[in-house]
């Protein structure tokens, strides 16, 4: 859940040679028993957590996935 538990993930698989993420910016909630739906609109978007892998670790590539809805927001992200 933390963003050191991620990095390290991120890490391990960089080691078997992976490159390439694409990162949902929210997690779902599984054990509220939320439907489909609910998990793609409660938890909230966490972008940060994309960012900051992505200048922690800079020699990898990772997309953001999740929730991006507009031109306006898709600049944002890349600011």
């Amino acid at each position: 859940d933390s963003y050191e538990d991620l990095r390290h993930f991120v890490e391990t698989l960089e080691k078997a040679g992976i490159t390439h993420f694409i990162i949902h910016a929210r997690k779902a909630i599984l054990n509220m028993k939320l439907t489909p739906k609910q998990n793609r609109d409660i938890p909230p978007l966490r972008y940060e957590i994309v960012h900051k892998l992505a200048r922690d670790l800079p020699h990898l590539t990772f997309v953001l996935n999740g929730g991006v809805k507009s031109y306006e927001e898709t600049e944002k992200c890349l600011n």
